[in-house]
């Protein structure tokens, strides 16, 4: 039915209208609004993506561009910072879709604002092949594993996707991340500093490259990172979370609990920093505060022997 509907259509314009209303209208495809940073498996892999009919922006995008291919339609997946969009290219005519807003249109010049891009870029913006889909696929699946606390499987999902697109940053901070997870240190620092040399904008490759000074010793160039980030984006609660974390570890620990009182402001106190917030309460002398605060600790995870001990 799709078919016949585009055989009547003349313009790159009715042509995108016409996938959008059969993909977003009659099929309901639709993000889902409490996951749109890929946090829920369900919204990463395909068959569950087809039953549910929700996603986020790179598993949206996926189903659009097997249908595009089977139609014999010029649709191209495009990354942008921590994002994913289709673009419609017969080589005349350029569209960009944003299937996270039922087929929306928005020009390049607004990522390029949105995310401060230096433009052209190397790798943002521009048409992904098919393997480089599959990289974007497994930098998300690597993310994925790293938080269910599986970090040599994201290892290796993220090591293909580097080889895959040497100049994709994300994959190469998630990648770092990674190695630290398994003490690799030299290794999360070539790969955080790389994403930084490709996105110098990207404020979560300095909070991540801080981690891995700290994890390394290395405390003033991991506060100098972290402020970097917060350069860049001041509202960012987990540097000002690896801030306290720093301070703490050198025994400042006034400014250990500034940093963490501007992480609460952003963000609830999760158990762990609601510990680290004991902790500095304990090396400032306020046992009682401190005590509250492992309680607290305690309320949020019960299961955390952290807090007791």
């Amino acid at each position: 039915h799709i078919a016949d509907d585009l055989s009547g259509s003349d313009s790159a314009e009715e042509i995108v209208a016409t996938l959008n209303d059969a993909y977003f209208s009659k099929w309901g495809f639709t993000v889902d609004a409490e996951d749109t940073s890929g946090q829920n498996p369900e919204n990463l892999f395909l068959h569950t993506v087809l039953d549910r009919k929700t996603g986020y922006c790179l598993s949206l995008s996926i189903p659009y561009l097997c249908l595009s291919e089977r139609l014999n339609v010029p649709f191209y997946g495009v990354p942008a910072p921590g994002h994913f969009f289709v673009r419609y290219d017969d080589g005349n005519t350029t569209i960009n879709i944003e299937t996270t807003s039922n087929g929306a249109v928005v020009d390049d010049n607004c990522y390029v604002e949105k995310y401060q891009l230096a433009y052209p870029h190397p790798f943002y913006l521009k048409h992904l092949s098919k393997k480089n889909v599959l990289a974007i696929f497994l930098n998300n699946l690597g993310n994925l594993y790293n938080r269910a606390g599986h970090p040599l499987k994201a290892i290796h999902a993220l090591e293909i996707a580097v080889n895959l697109i040497p100049d994709y940053p994300e994959a190469h901070t998630n990648l770092g991340s990674a190695y630290l997870e398994n003490d690799y240190f030299d290794l999360a620092l070539q790969h955080q500093r790389k994403a930084i040399a490709l996105n110098p904008q990207m404020a979560g490759a300095y909070v991540n490259l801080g981690s891995a000074l700290f994890a390394n010793g290395s405390y003033e160039e991991a506060i100098a990172a972290n402020r970097q980030a917060l350069d860049i984006e001041p509202a960012l609660a987990n540097a000002h979370i690896n801030m306290a974390r720093i301070y703490y570890e050198i025994k400042e620990y006034h400014k250990a609990r500034q940093a963490l009182e501007r992480a609460q402001r952003l963000k609830p106190h999760s158990a762990d920093t609601s510990t680290l917030l004991g902790n500095i309460f304990r090396g400032l002398g306020q046992a009682n505060e401190a005590i509250a605060a492992y309680h607290q600790a305690i309320s949020l995870n019960a299961a955390d022997t952290n807090p007791r001990v």
